[in-house]
């Protein structure tokens, strides 16, 4: 079964949309472009006027990058709503594909009927390909549903960990815009949608994308890696150990 693939990309980035087009193709996967919103070169009333940062007193004003990110991916959730489309990936152009999403459209269907979600991170950012392991390790998952070599979950806490490749239902569209229309929050406000939202956000693992570094970042951010050492290595791997005994074997984990 193969769902939709929206790629979130800038219309003047050809390189970026050939490299996406080049993957997908490996797979004989066709991507769905969405123009993204270009802010960067806005001036500070233009961005400003983007964002309702009035409605919550505790958010921040975003970036010219931030803003157009947020607003590019809301209106993907426009498009998936429109068109009543029950479960789409939504990739942003410098997604590095682990493997071929179809395998993981052919176990959405029973992982979302043991355990429903609103939205599925799907790939992560600042994270190098050689470094998954200790990520998963350091931050495991309250396990939720599993299909063949998948498994959904919880993690310890919500974070922002990027947007780079996420599966998202019609009901999830609906509540992000919701929840992010007028904007006031950055596109990956995970923890904020969750809490203040009632969005269900689960992750995936193993992931099935990555952020290639080789691109520079559109919404300004740095590509920085995780770079412990050896000690802070240790106790991250000790303390993500007994994170997973405690959600998994005694439901105690930290609000997520």
């Amino acid at each position: 079964m193969t769902y939709p693939i929206y790629i979130i990309s800038l219309s003047t980035e050809i390189e970026r949309r050939k490299y996406v087009a080049e993957q997908l193709a490996q797979y004989e996967l066709e991507p769905i472009y969405v123009d993204a919103i270009d802010m960067r070169t806005a001036s500070t009333e233009q961005v400003l006027a983007a964002q309702d940062h009035l409605v919550n007193k505790q958010t921040r004003v975003l970036t010219a990058g931030e803003v157009g990110c947020a607003l590019s991916h809301l209106s993907a959730y426009k498009t998936i709503i429109q068109q009543g489309i029950d479960y789409a990936l939504i990739l942003e152009d410098d997604v590095m594909l682990l493997e071929n999403p179809e395998n993981l459209f052919s176990a959405i269907p029973r992982l979302y009927q043991h355990h429903p979600f609103d939205v599925l991170i799907a790939g992560y950012v600042k994270i190098l390909p050689e470094q998954l392991k200790y990520h998963y390790q350091r931050r495991p998952l309250k396990n939720l549903a599993r299909s063949g070599s998948y498994q959904t979950g919880y993690p310890w806490k919500q974070q922002h960990c990027g947007t780079v490749a996420y599966i998202i239902t019609q009901l999830g569209a609906q509540k992000m815009l919701a929840a992010n229309s007028p904007l006031r929050y950055v596109a990956d406000a995970w923890d904020s949608f969750h809490h203040l939202y009632g969005i269900d956000i689960q992750h995936l693992r193993p992931c099935i994308a990555l952020e290639n570094n080789q691109f520079e970042s559109t919404v300004g951010n740095t590509f920085r890696p995780i770079n412990d050492k050896l000690l802070s290595r240790s106790f991250h791997l000790l303390k993500g150990r007994l994170r997973y005994i405690a959600m998994n074997y005694f439901d105690i984990y930290a609000k997520f």
